[in-house]
């Protein structure tokens, strides 16, 4: 004994019970970090989404009833809905540029399809010169808005909307006149409205393809559709036969592409 003050030893630092306790309470606070930083997921509301789709179609239709009031044509006026849609997903997936460039495409092609129809060679040759356009824009990733330039400019190629009782003649300068004001009208309303509405929207990334990819994508869709337009003005001219191009356009793909479709918003590999 020699009488001074015992201290009570404190643990050594670097024990099993400091270790725990430290580890117990970095996980806590790496929790808490995480779940601070973690955006609050917010679930889609789905009136939300259907109010915005009525919206886009009552803005759509507008052309429809414009060309309808001053013509009295439905069935004719009913493709500026068509031509709208067309500029609009062409504006979606390509920005302004290539919107505008989808209203010069289709207020061209649109008259040069009734006319060509009526022979079939001609109608084949015009396929195939849309279907190479579109195949060469799969280099640049467009090839999903710019499909609906043939897809539907081949209905009016086989089967033109009739004007009032009488044939459709596909010489007609009125009718030929109408049918370019009418789809350059309906595609240019799209690309003009659209844009202030949707300038909050996320674009949709596009992704080019290889050249090598291109070239395949493009030769297998031209020489299916050119020869498939030639059987069908010969053997089967009429709506139903454009199904058959429309079919093909849809399934035939760019090799190796990803088929993240608008709704995914997926760009993981």
């Amino acid at each position: 004994m020699t009488g001074e003050p015992t201290a009570t030893a404190d643990p050594a630092p670097g024990t099993p019970t400091d270790d725990a306790a430290a580890a117990h309470a970095g996980r806590h606070a790496d929790t808490a970090t995480a779940g601070a930083a973690a955006p609050a997921q917010v679930a889609p509301n789905p009136l939300r989404r259907a109010m915005i789709a009525v919206v886009a179609v009552v803005l759509l239709c507008v052309p429809f009833v414009a060309f309808t009031l001053i013509n009295h044509e439905a069935a004719v006026s009913s493709w500026a809905v068509f031509a709208g849609l067309t500029g609009l997903m062409n504006f979606i997936h390509g920005g302004r540029a290539i919107g505008y460039l989808a209203v010069g495409l289709v207020a061209a092609l649109a008259p040069i399809s009734v006319v060509v129809g009526a022979v079939p060679l001609t109608g084949a040759a015009l396929m195939a010169l849309m279907c190479g356009g579109l195949g060469v824009s799969a280099l640049w990733g467009l090839q999903q808005s710019m499909m609906l330039v043939p897809l539907y400019l081949c209905i009016e190629m086989f089967a033109p909307p009739a004007w009032g009782d009488a044939p459709v003649d596909r010489g007609s300068t009125s009718y030929l006149l109408w049918t370019m004001l009418i789809w350059g009208g309906g595609a240019l309303w799209a690309v003009l409205v659209f844009p202030p509405l949707l300038r909050k929207m996320k674009t949709f990334p596009r992704e080019p393809n290889s050249r090598g990819d291109t070239i395949v994508y493009t030769a297998t869709l031209t020489v299916l559709c050119t020869l498939s337009t030639l059987v069908v003005l010969i053997w089967w001219p009429g709506s139903n036969g454009a199904w058959l191009i429309v079919t093909l356009l849809v399934i035939t793909q760019v090799p190796g592409a990803r088929s993240n479709g608008p709704s995914s918003g997926s760009s993981e590999p």
